[in-house]
């Protein structure tokens, strides 16, 4: 049984499909980022209005006790006709791929902590990130440059560059850790 729930911004869910689909996931699915499906259209689904950036979470399993998330992460992209839903979706990780810096930012031995924290809430400013900055600790300098268009994940990457043992994860409401 593939489960699949889509919450709004505010984290309600807005409707629940429960059904055998026939679901074909990759397993790098979670590297790559993306995640494209289809599924038939149920009238109350026809009345929803859908949205980009809206939480997507798929799940696979019998009961509630052997439940596999198998994807979880952000509409990007749909196209509702009569009788289906076509779902482009990306993991945190695809979703900061496009998430770019409208300024550039000169480090010059700021600490990463610090350089994320800032680029964060400049991307917070355009337009809301559907998910928190959690826990940072990082205190190690990092000196380097970003032009404008540098995306989130270059960010992240940099920082990864200068200490390699750092950790990102995203947490889902269930607490499993990606």
């Amino acid at each position: 049984m593939i489960t699949i729930q889509i919450k709004d911004g505010n984290g309600e869910v807005l409707f629940t499909i429960q059904d055998f689909f026939s679901l074909s996931i990759s397993e790098s699915i979670n590297q790559s980022g993306t995640l494209n499906l289809s599924f038939p259209t149920k009238e109350r689904m026809r009345k929803q209005k859908l949205q980009k950036g809206w939480k997507i979470s798929v799940y696979y399993g019998f009961s509630l006790t052997e439940v596999i998330q198998l994807f979880d992460g952000f509409i990007s992209g749909f196209t509702l006709n009569s009788d289906h839903i076509y779902l482009e979706a990306t993991n945190w990780i695809g979703y900061l791929q496009y998430r770019m810096l409208r300024t550039a930012k000169n480090y010059s031995t700021v600490t990463i902590k610090t350089i994320i924290q800032q680029c964060f809430e400049e991307l917070n400013q355009t337009s809301r990130l559907p998910f928190l900055l959690g826990q940072n600790t990082c205190e190690t300098p990092l000196t380097r440059d970003f032009i404008v268009g540098s995306s989130f994940f270059d960010v992240l990457k940099a920082a990864e560059e200068v200490n390699p043992k750092l950790c990102y994860r995203m947490k889902t409401e269930g607490d499993q850790i990606f």
